[in-house]
C-alpha cells in the first residue's frame, strides 16, 4: 500500500461519518479499511479505458475534482497529491488538506506520462498540462518517504524546497541542497557521505510524523474547524 493510502487510511479514522470522494475508483484496488465506506467516484471514471488509460485525462483533473457536489457536508477533508486540494467546500464549510505533493506529473515528471516518441498528441497535451501548472502554482509538499527513511537511520539528500524543509535538517538527519541539477545533487551526496550522522537523532525526528501524533494533530485540527 502506498504513502498515499495510508494516510487516507488515518484520516478516516478520525473523520467523522466520511464518505470518499475520488477521481477514479477500480473496487478492491485499495484497503478494506477504505473500501468500508461509502466511495463516489468522478465522471472520469466512466471515461473510455479510464482504468488502464487514466493517465491521458490528466489535464481534466481539475475539473473533475472541482465537479464534485459536496453541499450538505459541514467539512471538507483533502489528502492530495495530485489536484484533491481543489475540492470545493460548500459556502461556510472549512476545508482541511493534507498536501502530500504538488501535481508532478504537470512538473517534472511530465516525461514519465507522456514519454517523447510513444503518446499520441504529445503537444496538445503539452499545452494543456501548462494549463495545469498555472493551477498549481505554489503548492508545498510533504515527503513521506523522507520521514520513513530517517525512522530507519538512514539520511535523506532532498532539494531544499517544499516539505524537506520541515522534515531535513540540514547536516544533523540528513543534506539539503540550493539548486535543481546533477551537480547540485553530486555535491550533496558528497556531503552526505562525509558526514556522521546520529541515528537517535534521526530516528526522534521521524517520530515527530508518527502515526500516533499525526492522529492526534489531526484529530485536533477537525474538532477545532467544527467547533
Amino acid at each position: 500500500m502506498r504513502g498515499g493510502e495510508k494516510v487516507l487510511e488515518a484520516i478516516l479514522e478520525v473523520v467523522p461519518d466520511p464518505m470518499i470522494f475520488t477521481l477514479f475508483h477500480v473496487p478492491g484496488a485499495v484497503s478494506p479499511a477504505i473500501e468500508r465506506h461509502p466511495i463516489r467516484a468522478s465522471f472520469l471514471n466512466r471515461m473510455p479505458f479510464s482504468e488502464a488509460l487514466y493517465r491521458n485525462y490528466l489535464p481534466l483533473f481539475p475539473r473533475a475534482i472541482e465537479s464534485f457536489d459536496l453541499s450538505g457536508f459541514d467539512l471538507v477533508v483533502s489528502s492530495s497529491h495530485c489536484v484533491a486540494k481543489g475540492a470545493l467546500a460548500p459556502a461556510g464549510a472549512p476545508h482541511l488538506c493534507y498536501c502530500h505533493t504538488p501535481v508532478r506529473y504537470a512538473w517534472d515528471q511530465f516525461d514519465a506520462y507522456f514519454p517523447p516518441g510513444a503518446t499520441r498528441w504529445r503537444g496538445v497535451k503539452r499545452a494543456f498540462v501548462a494549463r495545469l501548472r498555472r493551477w498549481d502554482r505554489d503548492t508545498a509538499d510533504f515527503g513521506i518517504a523522507a520521514v520513513e527513511a530517517m525512522a530507519c537511520g538512514a539520511p535523506v539528500v532532498a532539494l531544499a524546497r517544499g516539505g524537506a524543509l520541515d522534515i531535513v535538517a540540514d547536516g544533523e538527519t540528513g543534506i539539503l541542497y540550493p539548486e535543481e541539477g546533477a551537480p547540485g545533487l553530486a555535491a550533496a551526496v558528497d556531503r552526505a557521505l562525509a558526514v556522521s550522522f546520529d541515528y537517535t537523532r534521526m530516528r526522534g525526528r521521524a517520530l515527530r510524523f508518527s502515526r500516533p501524533r499525526f492522529l492526534e494533530d489531526f484529530r485536533r485540527q477537525i474538532e477545532s474547524l467544527l467547533r
